[in-house]
């Protein structure tokens, strides 16, 4: 139990996606074919046939509302939005179901995501996250109500470091 508290997680990182019938699934990849014993995109696949598939142990694609109760509270959740269409899902999951807000971080590569998530659920914590980013870039950023950037290992320059560490918690992956 990856929550558990004699491991005392921090935080657990999901990537939401939506499927084909508009519920939030669990899942890294688009494709099912990597990580189930499905093929196809999870946009097209209804809730009903994603359930219906094995993703290892026997185990199904979990929805986010099941993830977030199994969690119960124990940890926080980065909600990364990896699909259209799952930022104004989740914030009307998130307004509809009463989950402690504070304890959510929402990310995305997708910034039109994080915008619309935000006009609808404005005091929970954003982080975007990106493959790389410019001095210009940087600046912009740091104005905008983001808590967090999420940048990859080889493309860190120190002066947009510097520049986004003043404003904005920086995340490498």
């Amino acid at each position: 139990d990856v929550c558990s508290s004699d491991l005392q997680v921090d935080m657990i990182e999901l990537d939401a996606r939506l499927c084909k019938t508009g519920e939030l699934v669990i899942i890294h990849d688009e494709d099912l074919k990597r990580t189930t014993n499905g093929e196809g995109l999870v946009i097209f696949k209804n809730i009903e046939e994603l359930k219906s598939l094995d993703a290892g142990k026997n185990e199904t694609i979990p929805t986010l509302p099941e993830v977030l109760n199994y969690i119960n509270q124990q940890c926080q959740v980065n909600i990364e939005l990896v699909s259209k269409g799952a930022g104004a899902a989740t914030a009307e999951l998130l307004k509809s179901n009463k989950w402690p807000l504070d304890s959510i971080v929402i990310s995305s590569f997708r910034i039109d995501e994080l915008k619309t998530f935000n006009s609808l659920l404005p005091d929970v914590k954003l982080g975007y996250l990106a493959m790389e980013v410019t001095s210009k870039q940087a600046k912009e950023l740091s104005q905008l109500n983001f808590y967090s950037i999420g940048l990859e290992k080889n493309c860190l320059k120190k002066d947009v470091f510097v520049q986004l560490r003043d404003r904005l918690k920086v995340f490498v992956f």
